[in-house]
């Protein structure tokens, strides 16, 4: 009966230190919007490691705000180059320089 007992409690403890290393192992610490968007190629391999593995936690939220933010800021930065090529000429080539 002792055996029967010990060996119950093995695998108890075994079984918990399992889950327990599962769950710890598959934390990570947790990075900012700003972190992802001074690191571009890392919040798209969040981004496609949420996408493969059907994940919702922080960090993909992060990741996604932080390409939005990038995403967004690129559309600004192209949309006042093209309004000062149309104010400055430079936007349509002309025949000869004039």
């Amino acid at each position: 009966m002792m055996k029967v007992v010990a060996m119950v409690r093995t695998a108890t403890i075994a079984a918990f230190g399992a889950v327990a290393s599962l769950t710890l192992g598959g934390c990570e610490a947790t990075k900012s919007v700003e972190y992802y968007v001074e690191h571009e190629g890392e919040a798209r391999a969040q981004i496609d490691d949420c996408n493969l593995n059907a994940a919702a936690g922080e960090n993909c939220s992060h990741a996604m705000t932080a390409i939005r933010q990038i995403e967004e800021q690129r559309f600004r930065d192209n949309q006042a180059k093209t309004k000062k090529a149309i104010e400055d000429g430079s936007l349509w080539p002309t025949i000869k320089g004039q």
